[in-house]
Parts: structure tokens; C-alpha cells; sequence
């Protein structure tokens, strides 16, 4: 399994995104998701 994919290509220059990255951003999004639940309790 590779770990990071290719996302775009800028004049010449492969820019990639690590797995790990997407995985910050989603738990980051489920803090914050959860956190304004919460506040509307």
C-alpha cells in the first residue's frame, strides 16, 4: 500500500499527499463536529 498519492503537478514538480494527512483532517473535523453538538445541547 503506498502511503502518499500524487495530487497535482506544478511546473514539473509532483505534489503529494501523505495518508496520514487526510486521516488529521478528518479526525479534526469529527472534533469539531462533536464539540458544536455538544454546544447545542
Amino acid at each position: 500500500m503506498r502511503w502518499s498519492y500524487p495530487i497535482l503537478r506544478v511546473g514539473g514538480t509532483e505534489i503529494r499527499i501523505h495518508l496520514t494527512f487526510l486521516l488529521l483532517l478528518a479526525w479534526i473535523g469529527i472534533a469539531f463536529v462533536v464539540a458544536l453538538s455538544a454546544r447545542c445541547r
